[in-house]
């Protein structure tokens, strides 16, 4: 990938006419589809992991081989029941909770990370703001530059309480600065979101998904909101009430997307597997 690519290459100069070329090179080299996949794969990780930590605006189409890799960043209902249910397999709670908030919402991880008690409803939650890494702030909009509200179930919502019950600054710090995803002993920054990724991948070994097969398979934190957006269209809600909760960008959304019958589906959905 170096070799082709260039090794000074910034990350934000990777196009998908790049992605095409690296492919594209590969097949004239002679390399089997597999071995073009496991590179392919190698560059959507990073791509993948370089999204999440905003370094880049969003991920440029990636190219594989013909036949290759099974799975393209998403995890089967089947793995998120293993992991989110074997709570011996995560090295702590808070990143045990951050995984299944976003498998139930699609929330990002700096949407997560960016949630503070004030936003944080009965039925809902707003995704106003995210935590920029690189500035270490709060940053008020989301990666799409629109605000948002996630209907929440009941699980959602006892999940995020556990959480802000626990906080050790629940006491020190007004509702609009409390994290829910906090920090042990930051009052002032949320949990540090390579840690909860990290948490990720350790539960995804403890389950049987080994480093090699999680790469191969393009799984990140981001995974999630992959699965979180196939639970909600494979439960029958509209497409358009989908992008609006999840963020997409794919049109304009607007509020009025939302309908009492779609949020009753999108909170019953949450809960579903």
């Amino acid at each position: 990938m170096l070799r082709i690519l260039g090794e000074k290459t910034l990350l934000t100069e990777i196009t998908r006419r790049e992605t095409r070329r690296l492919r594209d090179r590969l097949f004239q080299e002679g390399k089997a589809p597999a071995t073009i996949n496991h590179v392919i794969n190698t560059l959507s990780v990073i791509l993948q992991a370089a999204e999440e930590d905003e370094i880049i605006q969003a991920i440029p189409r990636v190219y594989r081989a013909g036949g290759g890799s099974k799975k393209r960043g998403a995890l089967t209902r089947e793995e998120a029941q293993s992991l989110l249910g074997s709570p011996e397999a995560w090295r702590n709670d808070l990143e045990r909770i951050a995984s299944e908030v976003a498998a139930r919402t699609g929330l990002r991880r700096s949407e997560l990370l960016g949630l503070t008690a004030n936003r944080c409803h009965r039925d809902h939650i707003d995704v106003s703001h995210v935590w920029e890494p690189v500035s270490w702030k709060l940053k008020d909009a989301t990666k799409s530059g629109e605000s948002r509200i996630v209907p929440i179930s009941r699980r959602v919502r006892t999940l995020i309480i556990q959480l802000l019950r626990r906080s050790p600054h629940r006491w020190i710090l007004p509702a609009d600065q409390q994290y829910v995803f906090y920090h042990e002993t930051n009052p002032r920054a949320p949990y540090d979101g390579r840690e909860i990724t990290r948490g990720l991948y350790h539960a995804m070994e403890y389950i049987g998904i080994s480093e090699e097969e999680r790469q191969a398979a393009s799984l990140t934190f981001h995974s999630w909101r992959h699965f979180a957006n196939s639970q909600m269209i494979e439960a029958g809600i509209p497409e358009a009430t989908v992008r609006a909760m999840i963020g997409h960008q794919s049109q304009a959304m607007t509020m009025n997307y939302y309908h009492a019958q779609d949020l009753a589906r999108i909170v019953a959905a949450q809960d579903d597997w």
